[in-house]
């Protein structure tokens, strides 16, 4: 019996969905699915996840708490989403981490400190925010 994680999710017409897929998965495409919350926590058990696309939704606010065990991550998707707000501190432990595209949000500020301890790290895309200001310190190296 191949073994499964669920994702569940809230969407913008008031449903409750679930995903399921391999836990060996190397690509979650939830992109285009009116999701305006998810719980990434079952997502610490998908070590071999590399890619995780969630743009074209409708978050606000997303937690990527469940990130955090996910080693072989290399790209995060959340573009044209409504993200005010997002705390990358659990990315912190996504050593494999190359790619973040946060572009068509509605971040004002962002801490990119935690993206520092990812020594893949080389693109990140913030175009179509009302960021004034960003200090970019944290990426040199």
């Amino acid at each position: 019996m191949m073994d499964v994680i669920t994702v569940s999710y809230e969407t913008s017409d008031g449903l409750t969905k679930e995903v399921e897929f391999d836990i060996d998965a190397e690509e979650l495409d939830l992109s285009r699915q009116k999701i305006t919350s998810i719980d990434l926590s079952p997502l610490r058990d998908a070590k071999s996840l590399r890619v995780l696309n969630l743009a074209f939704n409708r978050m606000v606010a997303i937690d990527l708490t469940g990130l955090d065990g996910c080693s072989a991550l290399e790209e995060l998707v959340l573009t044209k989403n409504r993200i005010q707000q997002v705390d990358l501190r659990p990315l912190a432990s996504c050593r494999s981490l190359r790619e973040l595209n946060l572009g068509g949000n509605e971040l004002t500020s962002i801490d990119l400190t935690p993206i520092s301890k990812c020594p893949n790290f080389e693109r990140l895309r913030l175009f179509g925010n009302g960021l004034s200001s960003i200090s970019l310190e944290p990426l040199a190296k």
